[in-house]
């Protein structure tokens, strides 16, 4: 009787499921999309939407499992950071998850920012994100006592779904150390992080400790329906993270650029970060322990699918992609690139007039990967890690696509090597786990 591991990426745009032996994915994993409610600077979704593709995930891969005549005896969970839900005294949902993209913590962040003072920040950023979980939660409550009464915990996404598979709620020091209200130098909650919002302690806490280290059981309702035992659920630390724990060996100090919803460039190192640029976050590595440093544009993936679905209607990504390179580079047009600074801010939303003559599809599309790959070599350069090879290792959703490899690898002179499986994150969970 072989024991297999169930891997579970709760990513921004899908859920990706995976079953694990030795480290080594078996059969192709299984992605189940969702949509987000996006309106304005507000990104949201419902909790029981996360919940249902979570369930769906697992009782899918476990199915997998049985199929293979493996025997399913953990479940590992990697998560998008930031990402929360208020709940109330019954554990109930108080409204729908405030999503990691949500700008609408912007102007707490900067009040936050004009109250710390210089070399204070006690989490991986440089000054506070509005994308960061401690504005929004701050940015929650402002100005509404009665609902601020009501709530009763502040949970994460990947701490929420455990919660819904085990009863429990707990928590891990990486994501948690990504949100603003831990301190990843002491290893603890942060009190000025209370203090400068006014938020309770209790409601931020669940059990906590490093990636991988605390489990609880499923419940008996949540077994049956996945048709599983009663095995341990365990939280392996955000995905960005665990995509690098499963592409870069623990004393590897090589760099992976994570091509998906965001584009990142990941880096592990020995002593805390310190002289952190806006662009970049640093945090508790959940492999080893000890520290990383990622530098990130938040946007990408998204956006060039985006603009493919608008530019081209009846071409597939790919085939966008496929034209690019066939087609002339040069990108004259001064509207073009007011177009891309729109698409960028809109999450690839084009202006109303773009379709009507589609003056410049080429050279629109051409200056969206040049954004791109500046922002790319900005990132790594500010990070210190292009090295003397150029060779970086890539993997995301954009990543299996040789054409985008190729448009990037001539715009950054960078040349990639694409991890076979894009699914990292899935392996990663596994080796966290020691799996």
């Amino acid at each position: 009787m072989v024991r297999c591991l169930l891997a579970l990426d709760l990513g921004t745009s899908s859920f990706k499921a995976g079953v694990v032996v030795d480290s080594e994915l078996i059969a192709e994993p299984i992605v189940v999309p969702y949509a987000l409610d996006i309106a304005g600077e507000s990104v949201t979704c419902p909790l029981e939407r996360y919940i249902k593709a979570a369930l769906e995930s697992l009782r899918t891969v476990a199915q997998t499992a049985r199929a293979e005549g493996l025997v399913p005896d953990a479940i590992g969970i990697a998560s998008q950071a930031q990402t929360f839900v208020a709940l109330d005294d019954l554990m109930r949902p108080l409204g729908d998850a405030i999503v990691w993209t949500d700008n609408r913590g912007a102007a707490e962040a900067a009040a936050l920012n004009d109250r710390i003072a210089p070399g204070e920040a006690w989490c991986g950023f440089a000054q506070v994100s509005g994308q960061q979980f401690l504005p929004k939660a701050a940015a929650l409550f402002k100005n509404d006592n009665v609902y601020k009464a009501r709530v009763k915990r502040l949970l994460l996404l990947n701490e929420v779904t455990a919660f819904a598979l085990t009863g429990v709620a707990f928590g891990d020091t990486t994501s948690q150390g990504m949100g603003g209200f831990y301190d990843i130098g002491r290893r603890c909650f942060a009190e000025r992080a209370f203090e400068l919002t006014g938020i309770d302690p209790g409601l931020l806490g669940p059990e906590i400790g490093p990636a991988g280290s605390i489990c609880h059981p499923l419940t008996a309702e949540v077994a049956s329906h996945l048709a599983l035992g009663q095995i341990p659920v365990y939280l392996c630390g955000n995905d960005q993270t665990c995509s690098a724990a499963g592409v870069l060996p623990v004393d590897s100090v090589g760099i992976l650029c994570n091509f998906g919803t965001a584009m990142v460039a990941y880096s592990r190192r020995s002593e805390r970060p310190v002289g952190i640029l806006p662009d970049q976050i640093a945090g508790i590595d959940p492999l080893t322990g000890r520290y990383f440093l990622l530098g990130v544009e938040s946007e990408c993936g998204n956006v060039i699918q985006a603009l493919a679905d608008r530019l081209f209607p009846h071409d597939s990504l790919e085939g966008m992609l496929q034209r690019l390179i066939n087609a002339d580079a040069t990108v004259n047009s001064r509207w073009a690139a007011e177009v891309v600074t729109l698409a960028l801010a809109r999450r690839g939303e084009l202006p109303a007039d773009a379709t009507s003559a589609i003056r410049d599809r080429i050279g629109i599309a051409h200056a969206v990967i040049d954004r791109f790959a500046g922002r790319l070599n900005s990132l790594l350069a500010e990070m210190g890690v292009i090295s003397d090879s150029g060779e970086q290792i890539a993997a995301g959703g954009l990543a299996k696509s040789d054409a985008w490899i190729s448009l990037l690898s001539a715009r950054t002179g960078q040349r990639f090597t694409c991890v076979e499986n894009e699914q990292a994150a899935l392996i990663g969970i596994a080796k966290v786990l020691k799996y």
